[in-house]
């Protein structure tokens, strides 16, 4: 994401599918939080998008699903294929064949939109991308001023 708001800016939409990225699984177990709140949690990167104001377009429809899942088949499988082709095997010449496949793919199936103009929104003057794109956690201070993380714990100090 931040290649793209670097590169482009903040996209105004996102179609998505119901993946696990963009929130939570409705059979996961809500946290007491999540109880007292009354909803769920984003995700990391659904609270992303929140905070950089992208509509997510969710792909309700059996039509809309397939469209995603034919593309994400059809890259699954090519993309692997092209890795092997090339015999690609460090994350270095993985991404060089995957700067040449994109450009080759996106000539074979790329559409002129009907309204041409940009669908993506400049970055506000002044923001600070490495405060939207990180980790952010909700936790309590306790007694003894150490805040829990996962398995670790924190002591906070003033400065």
């Amino acid at each position: 994401m931040r290649g793209i708001v670097r590169k482009y800016g903040v996209p105004e939409t996102v179609y998505r599918d119901r993946h696990g990225i963009f929130e939570r699984e409705a059979k996961e177990q809500e946290s007491l939080f999540e109880q007292f709140e009354g909803r769920r949690s984003p995700t990391q990167f659904g609270r992303l998008m929140k905070e950089l104001g992208v509509h997510p377009i969710p792909a309700n429809s059996p039509q809309a699903k397939g469209r995603i899942e034919r593309l994400f088949g059809t890259l699954q499988d090519r993309l692997v294929s092209e890795l092997r082709l090339a015999g690609a095997c460090t994350l270095d010449e993985a991404n060089g064949v995957l700067r040449a496949v994109i450009p080759e793919h996106n000539r074979r199936f790329c559409r002129k939109p009907g309204d041409p103009r940009s669908v993506y929104r400049r970055i506000a003057k002044g923001t600070n991308l490495d405060s939207l794109l990180c980790f952010k956690y909700v936790r309590c201070v306790a007694r003894d001023n150490t805040v829990r993380l996962a398995d670790r714990v924190i002591q906070a100090r003033a400065t």
